[in-house]
């Protein structure tokens, strides 16, 4: 189609062009080529027109990128110009500018948003137009190019000297991820993104999680707090909020968001009813601790539930042991023997299995056993599979100290990858709880 179109030879083009088409209908090259053979705002609009996709702008630099690999420099250079005003991507302008070693073509700067320099190819054009321009947009956009090829170091030794100067939270965002990679600290420029960000809110985010990861609740807290405010219909903001409120032992604050929460089903909704699960049974601990048995009983219950608001559909076999443990508990408190067998027994049943080692949640068949009169099965149902290698050892001391009713406060410190998050910390306030 190429040398049909140099050579003028239009049953050349005619065919070739047909045979792409027959190959691919919605080929964005035989409609470029058919503009570049006849330029003319018509066969322009019919080119750009056509392009649909989430983002047209990289179809364009495809295509241009494509004929400056064949030598048709020209060609290229025709085609970002008469495109680069219709999409703002600077890239365009900077390819456009690179093929023709032209400084004067090249923006002074660059809107980094929605951008993507991920192509190798790019990096050449880039990095000419950090050189000439100076300006750091064209820096960080060339670190993020680098950064793609996980080139972490290089991008991180562009992006650092820059300091305070850039003016996009993105950019302090992405900087922060490389310091943190390299083992320095990105709360500075966390902190700064989050200053920067205006009506941006998911600059705001990697300021929260940072806390979160360090167990820097009231941080966490605070920074959700501050993001909510300024979104207030967000679910991924309430969510993160709940999730600081459940870790400062502040559950009626998280079932109070979670109950004016729409999560739409997606990826993020994966831990908002875990969230909802924790908020009731921290509630019902703290009732039961008070003596308010009835109202840790409808917290428990709750804590069951699925609401459809919170974006998850109830699994056919949910992980219900510790909330089935505690309704056992209370219900052994008012009286109703009958009741608390029946979470029992359900403990011990989803418990029962001889297939690996122990994990943490069948300690609770040993408490369970127990109240149900079946101590003699403990040994053979739980602590034999404690003594398998898989165990933990964690988990492997407190079966043996549940087993012989032995005290478990010294052994949840030195374990705290099992019993120091807040799953593992509710579990051990379960069995903490004494029989009656």
């Amino acid at each position: 189609a190429v040398v049909g179109r140099k050579v003028s030879d239009r049953a050349l083009v005619a065919t070739a062009s047909a045979q792409l088409l027959a190959l691919d209908p919605l080929h964005h090259f035989v409609r470029a080529e058919s503009w570049l053979t006849s330029p003319s705002p018509a066969a322009l609009a019919v080119l750009t027109d056509g392009l649909r996709s989430e983002y047209p702008d990289q179809t364009v630099l495809e295509l241009a990128i494509g004929y400056a690999r064949r030598g048709l420099t020209a060609d290229a250079v025709t085609l970002l110009n008469a495109t680069a005003s219709r999409w703002k991507n600077p890239l365009l302008h900077a390819w456009a500018a690179f093929l023709e070693q032209d400084p004067t073509a090249l923006p002074p700067s660059a809107d980094v948003a929605f951008v993507f320099p991920y192509r190798p190819e790019t990096m050449a054009v880039l990095s000419w137009a950090a050189k000439e321009s100076g300006h750091w947009t064209w820096t960080y956009l060339l670190a993020l190019n680098l950064w793609s090829f996980d080139r972490l170091p290089e991008a991180e030794g562009l992006l650092r000297p820059l300091g305070d100067a850039p003016t996009e939270p993105a950019f302090y965002v992405s900087r922060a991820h490389l310091i943190e990679k390299s083992g320095g600290d990105p709360e500075p420029d966390l902190r700064r993104a989050d200053a920067l960000a205006g009506d941006d809110r998911g600059v705001r985010i990697p300021l929260i999680q940072y806390y979160q990861r360090r167990g820097r609740w009231n941080d966490a807290r605070e920074a959700s707090g501050r993001a909510r405010q300024k979104f207030p219909s967000d679910f991924n903001l309430d969510l993160l909020h709940v999730r600081s409120l459940i870790h400062l032992d502040r559950p009626a604050e998280a079932l109070a968001v979670l109950g004016t929460t729409r999560v739409l089903p997606s990826e993020h909704a994966g831990d908002s009813h875990q969230m909802y699960a924790q908020a009731h049974t921290l509630a019902a601990l703290v009732s039961i601790d008070a003596g308010r048995l009835d109202e840790a009983y409808t917290h428990l219950t709750d804590a069951r539930e699925w609401p459809e608001r919170l974006g998850q559909g109830r699994p056919y076999d949910p992980e219900e042991r510790l909330i089935r443990f505690l309704m056992g508990r209370v219900d052994e408190r008012r009286g109703r023997a009958a009741d608390a067998q029946q979470h029992f027994e359900a403990v011990a049943r989803a418990t029962a299995s001889d297939s690996a080692g122990l994990d943490r949640l069948d300690l609770l068949g040993i408490p369970a056993l127990r109240s149900l009169g079946r101590g003699a099965e403990i040994a053979s149902a739980i602590v034999d599979r404690a003594e398998r290698q898989d165990t933990d050892p964690g988990v492997r001391q407190m079966a043996d100290a549940l087993a012989r009713v032995a005290a478990i406060d010294g052994i949840t410190p030195r374990y705290p990858n099992q019993f120091g998050d807040l799953d593992g910390t509710l579990l051990v306030r379960a069995l903490s709880l004494p029989g009656r």
